[in-house]
């Protein structure tokens, strides 16, 4: 199992239009569904409570809206 999985790896790497063709995944749908839930629900949990964290799912909650912008933090 773990050659076919590498096989799929470099299939997609390498030739991502005949990987999109046969329909591949790299993970499995329960998997991509439980984290696709979970992070919906704490996007949802947070924007009911009105919760603000410095993290991922506050990015993404950002993208959303579309009020997410981009921070230069070098010093010049």
């Amino acid at each position: 199992m773990k050659l076919f999985r590498l096989i799929k790896i470099i299939l997609l790497m390498q030739f991502p239009k005949v990987f999109n063709a046969f329909n591949m995944r790299i993970f499995p749908p329960s998997a991509v569904g439980y984290f696709k839930n979970t992070i919906t629900d704490a996007m949802n949990y947070r924007e009911k409570n009105h919760i603000i964290r410095p993290d991922m799912i506050h990015l993404l909650m950002e993208a959303k809206k579309g009020k997410l912008s981009h921070q230069n933090t070098l010093e010049q």
